[in-house]
């Protein structure tokens, strides 16, 4: 048994209610996820991009982003190390740092081994808008957006305008399952001054089975699995200036070590606290610039108990900053440029060299430089609307890699065509460095095409097709008797396949059919 409740504490409408707009309407959405820039519909933006509005979020049923994304083609999931559920997409793993979730602008993967932990995390509740590049985005977002993109948006102030406060509560015969609530609160004022916070809070379990490894371990799930999130969101803008910040606290249970049964069960802990200011100068009418500056500190896979095999207690942070320019010199060229720069430090909270911590090379700290130069360029005209660019980015230890992207795209009327290709890379993350100096970033070459039409004004139908070969893969080892961790370059792989999608949507309902095949 299970149910969800929800409280409308107050809310003020300040925009049209999504439920009042047509097929047409949300087709039109501007988004910006595939530009970093130029917000434009899913049908025009220069990639392969799919939106979920927080209306059809809830009408799912889904209870955090993980369900959510289950409802986008392309992507699986599946239980990494020491229990935690990543995400794959298209055919190929893509847990550790080659799918990027971005969360109200502040990239959210771990900066140790660049994983995403997913499953009763990221609760609906908070959810305004998830938007999907499909397809690599290393030309927009750099090294860990080799695959895809996801960007969540939380509410706003603009769409809240009051407070609202949202619960869900699950049961079976077996026992509790889990629970997950939220309470927003968000103001917009004459001025041009808003500020919006969101909490979300939760405690869940995998379930209350027995647990059986490939050699045969068992052990009984129940206190042993459970997955309690914490995240807490605030935003302040005024005219041009923004600031956000972002705590996230997950807290995982496990007894499912590196393939086998660990002999405790262990408490891991994944801890992010985020910034991001940024300034957008809306003075001249062809040229925007906005300038901004990101913190993170996260300490991931963290386990305080030094009794457990699965000990780990390290530290890292990022500090980025950077300028990016909006212009639009002629009336159909749009041109988007920036340059940013960055830090990564790392050091061990902890000495002792015990469980699965190892030190930097005999050191108690690392630290890496970055720069990343991007641009693009968009040419509508008459006969084919052109979108070209790439990304430049460097790192003191590894060097060199560059993306590449090009995109034709043309729209008659209800009809559009795509035609993408793509290179991409995923940058080794600082533990993937550690346990191998002379790791190599990975390399992807994509190749998309898709076909959309809206048939009428109810039904809505696209298809695309994919192929993506990725080269010196980031391949993770692990030595159960000795206990040591690797990381080598491997052989290629790739893939191919399509995905189709179906909307309708109506006076008195709405419906989307997806089927992807690999």
């Amino acid at each position: 048994m299970s149910f969800w409740l929800s409280a409308l504490l107050l809310a003020v409408g300040a925009e049209k209610d999504v439920r009042d707009l047509s097929l047409e309407d949300l087709l039109e959405t501007p988004i910006a996820v595939a530009s970093k820039a130029q917000a434009r519909t899913s049908r025009d933006t220069p990639g392969i991009v799919t939106t979920m509005s927080r209306e059809e979020i809830l009408a799912s049923g889904a209870r955090d982003l993980l369900e959510v994304l289950q409802l986008i083609p392309g992507f699986s999931f599946h239980t990494d190390v020491e229990g935690v559920v990543g995400a794959g997409f298209r055919g190929m793993w893509g847990h550790e740092g080659k799918v990027l979730l971005i969360v109200d602008g502040m990239e959210m993967n771990e900066l140790l081994y660049s994983t995403l932990q997913l499953g009763h995390h990221y609760p609906v509740q908070l959810i305004e808008r998830v938007e999907v590049i499909r397809g690599p985005g290393s030309a927009v977002y750099g090294g860990n957006a080799e695959l895809a993109v996801i960007n969540v948006i939380t509410r706003g102030a603009k769409e809240l305008m009051g407070v609202e406060a949202g619960a869900r509560y699950a049961h079976s015969h077996a026992g509790f399952y889990d629970w997950s609530g939220g309470v927003s609160a968000g103001w917009a004022f004459q001025s041009g001054f808003e500020v919006a916070v969101n909490l979300g809070l939760g405690q869940g379990r995998r379930g209350h089975g027995t647990y059986t490894d490939f050699a045969g371990g068992t052990y009984t799930m129940g206190g042993a699995s459970f997955i309690d999130p914490t995240l807490l969101d605030a935003s302040v803008k005024w005219k041009g200036l923004q600031l956000k910040v972002l705590f996230d606290d997950y807290r995982v249970g496990s007894q499912d070590g590196y393939g086998l049964v660990s002999a405790a069960p262990a408490n891991l802990r994944f801890r992010t606290w985020a910034a991001d200011l940024r300034y957008r100068l809306d003075r001249w009418e062809r040229v925007t610039p906005t300038a901004y500056l990101q913190w993170r500190l996260q300490q991931p896979w963290n386990v305080t108990d030094k009794a457990s095999e699965l000990f780990y207690s390290k530290t890292a942070t990022r500090l980025k900053g950077g300028v990016l320019v909006e212009a639009r010199p002629l009336d159909g060229l749009e041109l988007v440029g920036g340059l940013e720069g960055w830090g990564d430090l790392a050091w061990l909270d902890d000495a002792e060299l015990v469980g699965t911590q190892t030190d930097f090379a005999g050191k108690s700290s690392v630290s890496y430089a970055n720069v990343a130069a991007f641009a693009q360029a968009r040419w509508d005209n008459p006969w084919v609307n052109v979108s070209l660019g790439g990304r430049y980015e460097w790192n003191s230890q590894v060097g060199s890699n560059v993306a590449p992207r090009v995109a034709l795209s043309k729209r008659i009327e209800r009809l559009h065509v795509k035609l993408l290709a793509a290179g991409a890379f995923r940058s080794p993350g600082i533990e993937n460095i550690n346990l191998n100096a002379g790791i190599r970033a990975e390399q992807t070459q994509v190749a998309e095409a898709e076909v959309g039409l809206q048939l009428n004004e109810l039904f809505y139908v696209s298809m695309n097709a994919f192929y993506m070969r990725l080269s010196n893969p980031i391949v993770y080892g692990f030595d159960q008797a000795s206990g040591d961790e690797s990381y080598i370059n491997a052989g290629p792989v790739a893939t191919a396949g399509y995905e189709l999608e179906l909307q309708l949507r109506g006076k008195y309902g709405f419906a989307r059919a997806t089927y992807s095949l690999v």
